[in-house]
């Protein structure tokens, strides 16, 4: 098992990754660090265009809309899911979605010299698209290939290159980099690349093999792509259980979410990912990772420091993602999500007394100070928040 691991699966884990969830996480965290310039884009695209400098409050209209498509996108993409990979399949369609990054990809990159800002806008809501569809291709297709016993292990993977993506984000962003005025357009295209190369790649690799079972019915080439991906062997008890589920499958009808929670056996699993996503929704994560700029300046960091601090958040994430994917086997997912969210909530408490000090004594610089300090270690306390969104990646996930 050790030598498969370390070949074929590993391939077929990295070249999903960075095709995959690391495109979600990229994305999410890139657009902070040229912020102003976008900003400064959409003013001089105005003027250009209509002979007069917009508004304040058109200017940040147009910038949290480049801003939230990509989230809208990412939604209509998680809603295609089930139909894109039924009739395409798990590689055919991740595929699919990564040529249409690599398209979305030119259009970001003349938004500039076009003086387009709609044209950025729906890259943006495009790119959202891929990402929504790509993550969830990534993690069904790691869990429809992968030994049950390493599961879970495999599975958590999808976090630890979402995380790293929201890292390389932030890395790529920095002034030394990409992050300069002329270059913001070319930064927004970066993880594209790993799209291209997964095109190149992924043709070689064999479909999931319980998709090749159970929604094609092809027997042998399920058993020859679980020889690919595990090494030699006849596999008759895997493609025993695949068999058992295809007669389960068969005779059911495919269940809405209403159907679900009418069901007593199922009722309690979907309202556990209901509040485990909704909660970490909520947190604030996406205000931080997306708006990051603007928080820690407003935190009185420096604004040539900012960049560099941020790097904090995204290095926070990886490391917690990758201690969770050595204890969730071990400690359990129970445990780490009251670890994490445990943390999140006295962070978050934390947080609000210091700014209710802030606004009730804000002549009083040490309130300012200690506020001040508290975002420094924003890095350090989201290590929470990562941890549950690590084990949220590592639970089974319904088509419905």
């Amino acid at each position: 098992m050790t030598r498969v691991l370390w070949n074929i699966p590993l391939v077929l884990i990295v070249v999903l990754g960075f095709a995959g969830s690391y495109q979600t996480g990229f994305h999410l965290t890139v657009i902070s660090s040229p912020s102003p310039y976008i900003q400064s884009f959409i003013n001089s695209s105005w003027t250009y265009r209509y002979g007069e400098y917009p508004g304040e409050k058109t200017v940040t209209l147009i910038w949290s809309a480049v801003v939230s498509l990509f989230a809208v996108g990412g939604l209509v993409g998680s809603m295609t899911v089930r139909c894109v990979t039924s009739h395409l399949g798990r590689k055919t369609a991740m595929l699919f979605n990564s040529g249409l990054a690599v398209v979305v990809t030119i259009f970001m990159y003349i938004s500039r010299p076009t003086n387009s800002f709609e044209l950025l806008m729906f890259s943006r809501f495009l790119f959202g698209f891929t990402s929504g569809l790509g993550g969830n291709i990534h993690t069904l297709y790691l869990g429809e290939s992968s030994p049950k016993k390493i599961r879970g292990m495999v599975i958590l993977t999808t976090a630890t290159f979402l995380f790293f993506g929201k890292l390389s984000g932030q890395f790529v962003g920095l002034r030394e980099i990409l992050g300069r005025e002329e270059w913001w357009n070319i930064l927004l295209c970066v993880p594209t690349c790993f799209c291209a190369v997964q095109m190149v790649i992924l043709p070689f690799l064999p479909d999931a093999p319980r998709y090749i079972l159970i929604e094609k019915g092809n027997k042998e080439e399920c058993r020859k792509a679980l020889q690919f991906l595990w090494g030699p062997g006849e596999y008759k008890m895997e493609i025993e259980e695949m068999l058992a589920e295809q007669a389960v499958i068969q005779g059911e009808h495919s269940k809405s979410l209403l159907d679900m929670l009418r069901v007593k056996h199922l009722r309690w699993q979907v309202l556990s990912l209901l509040v485990i996503c909704g909660c970490i929704q909520f947190s604030g994560i996406t205000a931080i990772t997306s708006f990051s700029f603007n928080i820690f300046l407003e935190a009185g960091i420096p604004v040539d420091k900012i960049r560099h601090v941020t790097l904090g958040v995204g290095t926070s994430e990886v490391i917690t993602s990758i201690i969770c994917s050595f204890l969730i086997e071990s400690v359990g997912r129970r445990v780490l999500l009251w670890i994490g969210f445990g943390g999140m909530s006295v962070i978050m408490a934390l947080i609000t007394v210091t700014l209710y000090l802030k606004v009730s004594l804000h002549h009083i610089t040490a309130v300012s100070s200690h506020r001040t300090d508290l975002y420094h270690h924003v890095p350090v306390s989201s290590a929470g928040l990562k941890l549950c969104n690590s084990i949220h990646h590592s639970f089974p996930h319904f088509s419905f």
